[in-house]
């Protein structure tokens, strides 16, 4: 006599991804803003809400232009709480003289190539946030809707990056506030 086997279903759950299909729409820009008139709700504020760690070599790189003194750059692997895999593309810049900014430059590029979601971050910082060898610690950025694409394309937002180093290696951790115009997910029902 033959027995029964019993089968147990179960489902595994699924990171939230922007449904890409409309990317190519462009709501308007202006009318959103991450510091509205009226304050925001907790759902939007938490809809906003944008953090990325990424880990990768740190290298020398020559300035760009006479007010830059030295420039390094970063790219590496790492996550954010709106991508699962991604890679950091950045540069940034040290002044040339004690009353300059720092200044510089990142992408931050998911990993599945079927959204094509790039978050283009411009970075600018105090010249005395610095380490004892005269590396950036502490930038702030704003979001570049030239570089940026995807669901990211129209966004406006801004927060802070700080960068640790070890040795030949750093990490960047990204905090700060996203608002996308919601036109390149139609499914999105948080």
């Amino acid at each position: 006599m033959r027995q029964r086997r019993r089968i147990t279903l179960s489902v595994d759950g699924m990171e939230p991804r922007e449904l890409l299909s409309a990317a190519g729409l462009h709501a308007a820009a202006s009318s959103i803003t991450t510091d509205p008139a009226p304050p925001a709700t907790r759902h939007e504020v938490a809809r906003r809400a944008f953090s990325g760690r990424f880990a990768g070599p740190v290298v020398a790189i020559p300035p760009r232009t006479t007010d830059q003194a030295r420039g390094l750059a970063l790219i590496g692997p790492g996550s954010t709480n709106q991508s699962l895999h991604g890679t950091l593309q950045m540069v940034y810049f040290t002044p040339a003289g004690p009353s300059g900014e720092l200044s510089g430059a990142a992408t931050l590029a998911d990993r599945n190539v079927n959204n094509g979601a790039v978050v283009g971050l411009d970075l600018a910082g105090s010249a005395g946030d610095v380490d004892r060898f005269g590396r950036p610690t502490r930038l702030t950025w704003t979001m570049n809707n030239n570089t940026s694409n995807g669901p990211y394309a129209d966004a406006q937002g801004s927060g802070t990056l700080a960068i640790r180093y070890q040795g030949g290696t750093a990490l960047a951790v990204f905090n700060g506030s996203i608002d996308t115009t919601g036109v390149t997910d139609p499914t999105r029902t948080r």
